[in-house]
């Protein structure tokens, strides 16, 4: 691998020339010696080791991207389409405006915070934070640090004080519960695998749809879903038990919506016709499944984009329109769910 030292002696010329170019001091070297470095730069493909590049600069061109784990994966939190969509638009981005990514996830947020300190980082992106977390890790980087579905009592002069994209959960959680309920379905299952954070979020808006349509709110119609998928397994056939023609379930993502109709049809239920199944997010193989699936649709892209951007303007200096951001959902309507009032079922 070709060194700074190498390439000095290529040119004829120090090292400390050829930093210089490298780091864009060219009012210390002659044109001609510049042109020289670069060609010789060029020529042998060098790239400046991203550690050691930004040694002598005011920025390190570094973001961090840091995710807490609130949830149990088989493989990778990456393996969730949420967090890859969502990771992918803040790489490009992040990488368009000239800055490196570094990635970090773990269900310890002992562990997040140690990392965070470690990095030579110029700002921070968090997911699925909750306050007081956001809270600490700004504390103690002393960075900016915009949020992504910042969680917790987020309200009056705390918006003020937080950088956070986030959507509008209880929104979401109200639309698709009464579009169920304009579907002529009073019996309807809520299923999550948290009852923290955007989960709760979407729960509260449900119970304000069936408060509106004056349908009994009965907590044992919120099914806890395991993070392990075995255990899911269990809890779906569990569920079978209580299930009959006239009943709805609404899941808080899509991937379980997903996980959940393959469950059933394995067993020979038929969606829509015996088991009507809606989730949220409209990730993108929602509408390659068969039948599609009815959802609330999010712009997780969207998201992304805009977290990266404020960040970018922070560390620019630029005014920050708004700091707290919230995006809206709509319905999506696909196959499964059959609406009752029709006669074709």
């Amino acid at each position: 691998m070709v060194t700074i030292k190498d390439i000095a002696e290529m040119v004829g010329t120090s090292t400390t020339t050829v930093s210089n170019v490298l780091h864009g001091k060219l009012n210390k070297v002659s044109k001609e010696t510049v042109e020289k470095v670069q060609r010789v730069i060029e020529e042998q493909n060098y790239v400046l080791p991203m550690g050691t590049s930004r040694l002598t600069a005011k920025r390190s061109q570094i973001i961090g991207v840091v995710i807490w784990e609130s949830l149990h994966y088989d493989t990778s939190i990456l393996a969730d389409p949420f967090y890859a969509t969502v990771v992918g638009a803040l790489e490009r981005v992040i990488s368009n405006a000239g800055y490196y990514m570094m990635l970090y996830s773990s269900r310890y947020m002992d562990d997040i915070y140690r990392m965070a300190r470690a990095w030579n980082v110029d700002g921070l992106i968090t997911l699925t934070f909750n306050y007081e977390q956001y809270q600490g890790l700004t504390a103690m980087v002393k960075k900016p640090v915009v949020a992504i579905d910042l969680s917790g009592n987020i309200s009056g002069d705390i918006r003020k004080r937080v950088y956070d994209v986030g959507i509008a959960d209880e929104e979401g959680g109200y639309l698709m519960t009464q579009y169920l309920i304009r579907c002529g379905f009073e019996k309807i299952f809520i299923l999550a695998n948290t009852d923290r954070a955007a989960n709760h979020l979407r729960y509260r808006g449900y119970l304000r749809a069936l408060q509106e349509a004056g349908l009994p709110n009965k907590r044992e119609n919120f099914v806890l879903l395991s993070d392990y998928r075995e255990a899911r397994m269990e809890n779906y056939e569990r569920l079978l038990e209580r299930m009959d023609k006239d009943c709805a379930l609404f899941f808080t993502a899509d991937r379980l919506a997903i996980e959940a109709m393959g469950y059933f049809q394995r067993k020979g239920i038929k969606i829509p016709e015996e088991l009507s199944i809606a989730g949220y997010d409209d990730i993108n193989v929602a509408s390659m499944m068969m039948p599609a699936l009815t959802t609330v649709r999010q712009n997780v892209s969207q998201k992304g984009r805009m977290a990266a951007q404020m960040l970018l303007d922070i560390l620019d200096g630029k005014p920050v329109e708004e700091n707290y951001v919230m995006l809206p959902v709509n319905l999506c309507i696909r196959e499964s769910v059959r609406d009752k009032r029709r006669r074709n079922f």
